[in-house]
């Protein structure tokens, strides 16, 4: 059986994009891709399946997006091996070229670099500055789940990286029973926002405990069926509000 996708903004993945773009499969495999104007005829085969993608983003071929591209995170003890540091320096140097790519693709919205904390920021920084471009679209992202390097990230933020926006990509406090989840939590979200004026904000990880990983078992907010698992959830919606408040009352 033969599917038909219209009217969709489609990207082929060797820097491709068609506004109002087709795309036609068949037993699995890209048959064609093409403006729907073209393409829309072949709604009249036999066998095919319309699909109406109503301006919405495809992207054939793109089975995961959450890849580790420098092939596994890189840690500074590792720096004396010669096969983990050439490989840092190869993704760094690689890594403007790629987040420029991207924005060429969509350049209405910010590219987020997620680093496993700052492990690669060295690297990075030297690497966007030898490039001359200011980028001001680019956010630099820290996984961080230690409670510990949350603080000494955020706290020695923007001197790392000077002018570039931070985000805590992912947080989660790391090794603690459910019952001291909710705390362990609302302390992360309390040390993000000390830092208003520098740090953009956080993303608690993860949301539900059937995601793509193994460790979404441990880390989910909620079951698959949308229940929360502890008391996790209900003190980042809490800790939330009351910052909201508390900045309206500012103003």
């Amino acid at each position: 059986m033969a599917i038909l996708f219209l009217n969709g903004t489609v990207i082929d993945g060797n820097g491709g994009v068609t506004e109002g773009g087709a795309l036609l499969t068949s037993g699995g495999t890209i048959g064609a891709v093409g403006p729907t104007t073209t393409l829309g005829a072949r709604r009249h085969d036999p066998d095919v399946t319309v699909v109406d993608l109503g301006g919405r983003t495809l992207m054939p071929g793109l089975i995961d997006t959450h890849v580790h591209l420098a092939g596994g995170d890189f840690e500074p003890n590792r720096e004396g091996d010669p096969v983990a540091r050439a490989r840092a320096d190869a993704f760094a140097s690689f890594l403007p070229t790629l987040v420029d790519r991207i924005h060429a693709l969509d350049p209405h919205h910010p590219v987020v670099y997620r680093d496993a904390e700052d492990a690669y920021l060295g690297r990075i920084r030297a690497a966007f500055g030898a490039s001359g471009d200011e980028r001001p679209w680019l956010v630099y992202g820290a996984n961080v789940y230690s409670a510990r390097r949350l603080q000494e990230v955020t706290g020695a933020w923007p001197a790392q990286w000077p002018g570039r926006p931070l985000l805590i990509s992912e947080f989660a406090p790391a090794g603690m029973v459910p019952a001291d989840r909710p705390l362990g939590f609302a302390r992360d979200w309390a040390t993000i926002r000390t830092r208003p004026g520098v740090v953009l904000g956080g993303m608690a990880y993860t949301w539900s405990t059937n995601g793509p990983e193994e460790l979404d078992k441990v880390f989910g907010l909620v079951d698959p069926d949308g229940v929360p698992t502890d008391g996790a959830l209900d003190a980042l919606g809490t800790a939330y509000l009351e910052h909201q408040a508390l900045a309206r009352a500012k103003h």
